[in-house]
Formats: C-alpha cells, sequence, structure tokens
C-alpha cells in the first residue's frame, strides 16, 4: 500500500477510536482490531490496492459514527454501565468542534503579527543601515554589511517574543487534540519555525543581492511565500480537524 492508502486507514481508525472513548477499554481494542483485521482481509484480494480501493473497503464498512454505535449499542462502558443504542458518544474536551477553529485562528494570528512587525522592520532597516553605511564612510572606515549581522537577525528574532504565547497555545491545543494525526500535528507545531526560517533565507538572499531595491523584492518575496505557506497549513488543519470533529451528537 501507499502512504496515501496507510493515510486514509488509519484516519478512519483514529476517527473510530475517538468515537469508543465511552466503551470498555477491552472491547474498544477488540473493535479496533477487527476493523483492521477486516480491512486487511479485504484490500488482500484486491492486489496492490488504490485510494479507490481502500474508499470502497471503507464503505462498505460504513462512517465511523455507524460502527461506533454498533459497538455502543452492543457493549459496556468502562464504568461498566450498558450503554444504550441512542446514546450520544461524550469525547474529551479537546476532541470537540471548538478545537480547530480556535487552533486556526491561534495560527493565524501568530502569522499575521509575526509578519507585520517582520515588515515594519525590513521597511525601516535599509534606510538605517544606509544611513550607517554613509556615516563610517565619511569617516574613513570601510564597513560591510553582511547578511549574518545583528541587525538582519534581529530583524527576525524580533517578532517571536510577541507571537510566541498565540503559538505555544495552539500548539498546546493541537498535540493534546486526538483531531489530527502526528504529521499534522508536527506540520502545526513547526509553522513559527518555518516561517522564521523562509524569512532568514529572504533577508540572506538580499543581503548577498545588494541594494535596497533588490533588498526589498527579495523580503517581499520571502514575505509572500510565507503567508501562502501559513494558509496552507492552517486550512488543512481547521478543515481536517472539523470534519473529525463532526462525529455523531456530542454531549
Amino acid at each position: 500500500m501507499t502512504s496515501s492508502t496507510v493515510q486514509r486507514i488509519e484516519t478512519y481508525l483514529d476517527d473510530l477510536a475517538r468515537m469508543l472513548t465511552g466503551l470498555d477499554p477491552v472491547l474498544r481494542a477488540d473493535v479496533l482490531g477487527g476493523v483492521r483485521e477486516h480491512v486487511d482481509a479485504a484490500l488482500a484480494g484486491r492486489g496492490a490496492a488504490t485510494d479507490a480501493d481502500v474508499d470502497a473497503v471503507l464503505a462498505e464498512l460504513g462512517p465511523p459514527e455507524a460502527v461506533a454505535a454498533a459497538a455502543l449499542e452492543g457493549g459496556r462502558s468502562s464504568s461498566g454501565s450498558a450503554v444504550p443504542a441512542a446514546a450520544t458518544v461524550r469525547v474529551p474536551v479537546l476532541d470537540r468542534p471548538w478545537v480547530p477553529p480556535t487552533v486556526g485562528v491561534l495560527l493565524l494570528v501568530m502569522a499575521g503579527l509575526y509578519l507585520l512587525v517582520l515588515g515594519a522592520v525590513a521597511v525601516l532597516l535599509p534606510a538605517a543601515t544606509e544611513e550607517s553605511a554613509g556615516g563610517d564612510a565619511q569617516g574613513g572606515e570601510y564597513a560591510v554589511l553582511l547578511p549574518a549581522t545583528y541587525d538582519l537577525l534581529w530583524s527576525v528574532v524580533a517578532p517571536v517574543p510577541v507571537v510566541g504565547p498565540l503559538w505555544l497555545v495552539g500548539v498546546v491545543l493541537l498535540t493534546a487534540s486526538s483531531l489530527w494525526s502526528r504529521r499534522e500535528k508536527w506540520l502545526g507545531a513547526l509553522l513559527l519555525p518555518a516561517v522564521v526560517v523562509v524569512d532568514v533565507v529572504g533577508i540572506w538572499v538580499g543581503g548577498v543581492l545588494g541594494g535596497r531595491a533588490g533588498t526589498a523584492a527579495v523580503l517581499a518575496v520571502a514575505w509572500g511565500a510565507a503567508a501562502v505557506l501559513t494558509a496552507g497549513v492552517v486550512t488543512r488543519l481547521w478543515r481536517g480537524g472539523a470534519r473529525r470533529a463532526a462525529g455523531p451528537a456530542r454531549r
């Protein structure tokens, strides 16, 4: 199987596991193991399984909500009391529908503030460095402004304390919830470092090219790339988390 087909199966099982939270742990493990065995057996007869094959097998099983409802109807809760057929699934607080929008807004505001502060610094920095270089030349000293000077590094690091708390809260919610896969959690957690790296590369390239216009153009491209990266990551996390949170009725 390809990574795509494996991801589809794991997503289905993760959704089902979340919906079986109230079930006895032993019975919950049996249900998940039985579903996995069924999927593996069904795909074994199809040769090289494709995404369409996986979708067909999962469609035959039915949505995770239906499988969870059937398991709850015939099983018992972890407290030992019978679970009625019409019982709603009680999910953890961090697996509820409010979590994906909250994480998405936190990451969007975090990246927006970072890029806003960095943009302001990038506008002010070239003029200051040119003035500094001119003063050194008049004084008879020769100053070379390398891409790794303290001024340029400061322009990248300065916004981090401002946006750090927002990023930290978003990452805590993201990693503590089961609405996202491990890969998606890493994707969200690395968003701020990735934006910083993109801007560092832009500043470095701008410093190598030299000239105020060239530096500004490269920084604008880096700023745009960071914005596109942020939009892509947040969209994926928001939509994926919201889809998984939209399970059966919740209490």
